[in-house]
């Protein structure tokens, strides 16, 4: 969505200022080891040193209030997997609302230890403090991993005629977050029990560290990027512009399981735009799609090929993707649109957590 009235608006910033007043101004010295730097599409910074590519990626974690410590853990180790490397080191800075509560802030560092445990990430430094302005908890992690050199996978690496497969299902991680935050809106919802527990995610469904692993290690993909802030149309817009390609795929191809779905509905929100860590997109090579979703199943993971990188575009403002819908009509994009969970909290954040 482009500006108004010479303001921002809330999310990801638009790609015409990201890419105008960002990306072409931000850069100092420009190092000649550095294989990828800032870019549209591109998460990670890698670093390229005689040893090893070193990858960096730092996220914030805005929207969450609860299970904010996992998830600042998670989006961050996600994108170092989708670019080919191990998560291994991180740094963190940690934001606190004025007044926040001792004990808030004890389970906000347990999750983060635990979560840091579970995928062998050593917190090495990073920043606290109590903050005038802000409402609720802001955590920014910075993220490390190593590889060979030359073993790492840019976004940038899509080619054309490659698949393009999904791992796990889309808007789960949003769809958790608003029944988490907003239960007194969920509750007019009408869903059942079994549908409301199967929206419950634990951290472990959000990492797509060990499917990226998979890929990565046995040289089967080209390009991977994970569904976070726009959600899967929003990860395919930035696959698209990084790539300087078009992609086609296909709703009816896209996981999206049947309570997030009922959920959406209600509220009114697109599931393809709403926030979905724990959902990988993959660019495989035609001659490596069977390989590549044998060994996915063959550890559990669902899989779905959902589209097709399709012709080069020399202009990258036109570089975008092109949904089918089911009746065969399609819809164009080529900017990630605004992540549905914003347009939660900014019309319904005074029924947080039951208030209201």
């Amino acid at each position: 969505m482009p500006e108004k009235n010479g303001k921002l608006p809330i999310g990801k910033l638009p790609l015409n200022t990201l890419s105008n007043l960002v990306l072409r101004r931000i850069r100092g010295a420009v190092a000649p080891d550095t294989i990828i730097g800032p870019g549209i599409g591109e998460d990670t910074a890698i670093i390229r040193l005689s040893c090893c590519d070193l990858l960096i990626h730092s996220d914030p974690i805005t929207e969450a209030v609860a299970g904010a410590g996992k998830l600042s853990i998670i989006v961050a180790s996600n994108d170092i997997a989708a670019s080919g490397a191990c998560p291994t080191h991180a740094v963190l800075t940690l934001l606190l609302p004025e007044g926040y509560e001792l004990e808030s802030l004890k389970q906000l560092i347990q999750e983060i230890q635990e979560t840091s445990r579970m995928l062998d990430i050593d917190i090495v430094g990073g920043h606290t403090e109590t903050s005038p302005g802000i409402t609720k908890p802001t955590l920014i992690v910075t993220m490390i991993g190593i590889t060979c050199p030359g073993c790492s996978i840019p976004t940038s690496n899509l080619s054309e005629n490659h698949y393009i497969i999904q791992i796990g299902e889309a808007a789960r991680e949003g769809a958790s977050i608003i029944i988490t935050d907003f239960p007194a809106l969920v509750k007019e919802c009408e869903l059942g029990e079994a549908e409301i527990s199967n929206l419950h995610i634990d951290a472990r469904d959000l990492s797509i560290v060990k499917p990226a692993c998979l890929l990565a290690e046995n040289q089967l993909v080209s390009s991977m990027h994970d569904a976070t802030e726009g959600g899967i149309i929003g990860a395919l817009v930035e696959m698209a512009k990084a790539a300087k390609t078009n992609i086609t795929v296909y709703k009816n191809k896209i996981l999206v399981n049947s309570a997030v779905r009922k959920l959406s509905s209600c509220l009114g929100l697109d599931p393809l735009k709403l926030i979905s860590s724990g959902t990988l997109l993959a660019g495989i090579p035609p001659d490596k799609i069977n390989e590549a979703i044998e060994v996915l199943e063959k550890h559990g993971f669902q899989v779905s090929i959902i589209g097709k990188a399709m012709r080069k575009c020399s202009n990258p403002e036109e570089c975008g993707v092109d949904l089918v819908l089911e009746d065969d009509t399609v819809k164009r994009f080529v900017e990630p649109p605004i992540d549905e969970i914003s347009r939660v909290w900014s019309k319904h954040v005074e029924r947080r957590s039951g208030a209201g």
